[in-house]
């Protein structure tokens, strides 16, 4: 289980887990402080994190969406049949890239984690519990996607992609994905990695590089679950030591990149949905638990190591 925050900037989804899609907690008008969880399971993944705190109205001046604080020593427990894991505080775990409350990933607070036996298992069911300080149980469940394989591109496939122009003429590249598992899971979300910039037969691991394509976006998956997206050009510079200027003689000749897809349940796209409409009661901001506003749900991840060539 991990916590998939909105990706509002580069990197954000999955720095820590190898995951990178996701989503600020409910950002809603409270009239009072009230709990707000935010967790998803990733099939595969064999560690849990959940984010757990109370939110309430901005502070006048803050420039927040709402105020939050951490909720301490709260009983976290997660379990499948007969299992059982509880889940500990873990200050230092990056549960979201942007928090309420936190413009920093690393000062993110509320977090609980634990590693999960096994991992989360395709197909299995889960149930949260979690009893708050002071009294107060918020309950949730989530059935585990099967796993998720990007079919479409196998690894060394090379993607050539084209530019986005403001003449007239669209030469940005249509890319379809062709999607297997993760059944019932309507939408993915998409993201490229870059790993390794090659110029004139040198490899770069120190750049900078921006692949244009829609970012924090949850895509439709058609009736056979595959979807596509639009890539509108890959830009990179070196890196350079005390920021001497770049070789004049530079150019870009392909990146090596990890195309990384999450699929999410209906649960998860239906918050996604709710959130788009900038819902503010109750009931519209909560999914999947009760007890509390924000999220319980489930997701699948598929990657492969892809060649972005410009044209």
């Amino acid at each position: 289980m991990e916590v998939l925050t909105r990706i509002l900037a580069a990197g954000a989804l999955l720095a820590a887990t190898g995951c990178s899609f996701l989503r600020d907690p409910t950002p809603v008008e409270a009239t009072g402080e009230q709990p707000s969880v935010h967790a998803v399971l990733v099939t595969g993944s064999d560690s849990v994190k959940l984010l757990l705190q109370r939110v309430g109205p901005p502070h006048r001046g803050s420039g927040q969406p709402v105020s939050a604080r951490p909720i301490t020593g709260a009983e976290v427990t997660l379990e499948t049949g007969s299992q059982g894991v509880r889940l500990a505080e873990s200050p230092s775990a990056r549960c979201v890239a942007v928090s309420l409350g936190a413009a920093n990933p690393s000062e993110a607070q509320g977090c609980y984690a634990a590693l999960l036996p096994g991992g989360v298992r395709p197909g299995a069911a889960y149930s949260l519990r979690i009893r708050l300080p002071g009294g107060g149980t918020i309950e949730g469940q989530a059935t585990a996607l099967t796993a998720l394989r990007l079919e479409s591109h196998p690894a060394g496939t090379r993607i050539f992609v084209g530019k986005r122009t403001y003449s007239g003429n669209d030469e940005s590249t249509h890319v379809p994905l062709r999607l297997r598992g993760a059944e019932g899971a309507p939408g993915a979300a998409v993201e490229f990695v870059p790993r390794v910039v090659y110029s004139r037969g040198q490899a770069l691991t120190q750049f900078y590089c921006s692949v244009e394509y829609p970012r924090g976006f949850v895509f439709p998956r058609d009736p056979q679950g595959d979807l596509s997206l639009r890539l509108f050009g890959v830009t990179c510079t070196p890196r350079t030591p005390n920021g001497t200027p770049p070789d004049p003689q530079f150019r870009v000749d392909s990146v090596r990149a990890t195309l990384r897809v999450v699929a999410f349940d209906s649960v998860y796209t239906r918050y996604v949905a709710i959130q788009e409409e900038q819902a503010v009661s109750q009931r519209e901001a909560t999914a999947g638990v009760t007890g509390a506003i924000g999220l319980f749900a489930a997701a699948a991840r598929a990657e492969s190591e892809v060649v972005l060539i410009p044209k």
